[in-house]
């Protein structure tokens, strides 16, 4: 059911409160406008850098009251979708006959109407549900440029993960590589071509506009090879192919270039339930980031504990991760060579971290020894400890920035030797897991040897 839940609970709330309306379409209006104003205070709130917040020490009592909290809000999202399918389809076709039957709705009620068919459409699995959703999107897109009280940035931002160009035409299933699987859900922001295009996109189709715009200073003109070349340790070659198959089953899930992020100074971000958004820039910030939100997102399904690398229950498996993380702080600190009067593995894990990254002289030392990848470890580390996340998160976010740049380094180089106990940690607990899942998925048999 993941892959069919909706990636936020508003739209079963109106659905539901619609129904219990007896199809009242004021309801849709009122609350999707709400939506909307909603969103342009919250974006204004600045999130508190974690050095800030008084619960920010990495201890096992703030972990777990971190995870208490996040479940509870979880909890009954997840056991309100169940029967939610049936739901969708019945409004659909209640405010599509509405739309169509009234001719004097106005400009603003036309909005909301056709963005609510959007959300709806995109929650069901038929095949055509991609290209209405694209459809009531587009016009609920066009009838808010028109709207001098809603921020069409913010709509504009809410609907472009569906305007967008899929990346191949059909999928023969025949011999399907990893990287067609994965291209068969492959798409690009329209956007994109609108912002870099000479041609205009007016009454072109997909297959016309891909064709006639060169994506190569944007790496993305040769995307299997891009696929190809993120996959070139075990873990990572692994990471791939449990999210073709992943493709392969389910047909939310997306994999998207964007040109802008909603969210201010991501590079990637992902849905858990189906689509990694990965930004537009260097061909290299584009391998990183799109191979560190399909780790996140292969760790949710391998493990499904809120993407942290072990099973919830698994104490073992916990202790080791945990060990691993100090591990390689230690390592970090050894390599910029500090001063011998330390004894540093007596230091309790938030010292070491207070230590890291708190000492602009580790920060000046690691520079200065110019060892490939070693400065952008200590950066990608350092914004996981440093940048506002919940402590909760941090078992999640290490695992990825810690690897951020695997996929680029020689195996004898000094950023694999420093993260290997994490790499240790990876063979005997995460990889077994993660084969275990892709011998066990339904489509394990389309993909070819």
């Amino acid at each position: 059911m993941r892959y069919r839940q909706s990636s936020s609970g508003k739209t079963h709330y109106i659905c539901r409160r619609l129904e219990e309306a007896n199809g009242d379409v004021k309801l849709v209006i009122e609350r999707i406008g709400k939506k909307f104003s909603q969103q342009s205070s919250d974006l204004s709130d600045a999130s508190p850098k974690a050095k800030d917040r008084k619960d920010i020490l990495y201890t096992h009592e703030n972990i777990e009251k971190e995870h208490v909290r996040y479940s509870v809000s979880r909890v009954h999202e997840r056991s309100t979708f169940e029967s939610a399918y049936e739901l969708y389809e019945n409004l659909v076709k209640l405010v599509h006959n509405y739309c169509e039957s009234n001719s004097s709705i106005n400009d603003y009620q036309s909005f909301c109407l056709h963005f609510f068919l959007g959300c709806l459409y995109s929650r069901l699995t038929c095949i055509t549900s991609p290209l209405r959703a694209a459809e009531n999107y587009a016009k609920a897109f066009a009838f808010a440029e028109k709207l001098q009280d809603l921020d069409s940035t913010i709509i504009s931002e809410s609907i472009r993960k569906n305007r967008a160009i899929c990346i191949t035409d059909g999928v023969d299933y025949e011999n399907l590589s990893i990287e067609d699987a994965l291209l068969s859900r492959t798409y690009i922001d329209r956007e994109i071509y609108e912002n870099f295009s000479s041609n205009s996109l007016v009454g072109l189709s997909d297959a016309e506009i891909r064709k006639n715009d060169d994506l190569s200073v944007h790496g993305l003109n040769n995307l299997p090879q891009l696929f190809k070349s993120i996959g070139c340790t075990q873990f990572s070659q692994l990471v791939l192919k449990l999210h073709a198959l992943d493709a392969l089953l389910h047909n939310r899930f997306k994999i998207l270039f964007v040109f802008k992020m909603k969210t201010k100074n991501a590079a990637g971000i992902y849905n858990s339930k189906n689509t990694v958004r990965v930004l537009l820039g260097l061909i290299e910030k584009i391998r990183c980031n799109l191979f560190h939100e399909l780790t996140h997102k292969a760790m949710n399904r391998v493990f499904d504990n809120w993407c942290i690398p072990y099973f919830k229950d698994d104490q073992n498996a916990k202790q080791s991760y945990r060990e691993s993380m100090k591990q390689v702080l230690l390592n970090l600190i050894n390599f910029a060579s500090p001063s011998p009067d330390t004894d540093f593995n007596k230091l309790a894990f938030n010292e070491l971290v207070q230590f890291c990254f708190g000492e602009k002289l580790l920060m000046d030392a690691i520079k200065e020894k110019n060892q490939p990848y070693m400065f952008d470890l200590f950066k990608s580390l350092r914004n996981v400890f440093d940048e506002g996340y919940p402590v909760a998160r941090l078992d999640a976010e290490f695992i990825t920035n810690a690897l951020n740049y695997l996929i680029h380094v020689e195996n004898d180089s000094a950023y694999v030797r420093c993260v290997q106990p994490l790499l240790d940690y990876i063979d005997k607990f995460v990889i077994p897991e993660m084969e275990k899942y892709i011998d066990g998925h339904p489509c394990r048999g389309l993909l070819k040897r």
